[in-house]
């Protein structure tokens, strides 16, 4: 269950990353922490916050699809677990189901 909470998290993140690209990316990194309750007065929101605003859009495509792809490996574990398997187990099996079809 732990590894599907972490897939929709990363998830979020993804989205959030490719929403920035079409926005003001402080103005929604103010509001986001605003959210989530954190204080961006603070010396250590506000400099993460500064840092996350600056980065290059390349950066930013770069961490939601990385997001995207790591929610990916752990809704198949996640899934694999609620089923009894391993991801391992998962990939093995369909390995060989991919190689008897071919």
């Amino acid at each position: 269950m732990f590894k599907l909470l972490k897939a929709i998290l990363l998830i979020a993140v993804g989205v959030g990353a490719l929403k920035l690209l079409h926005q003001d990316a402080a103005g929604a990194l103010d509001r986001w922490a605003a959210m989530l309750g954190l204080d961006p007065g603070s010396q250590y929101v506000d400099s993460a916050l500064q840092k996350l605003a600056n980065l290059p859009p390349n950066k930013i495509k770069g961490l939601g699809v990385g997001s995207f792809v790591y929610a990916g490996l752990f809704l198949i574990e996640g899934i694999g677990l609620l089923d009894g398997e391993t991801l391992g187990g998962v990939v093995h099996r369909n390995r060989h189901q991919l190689a008897g079809s071919s």
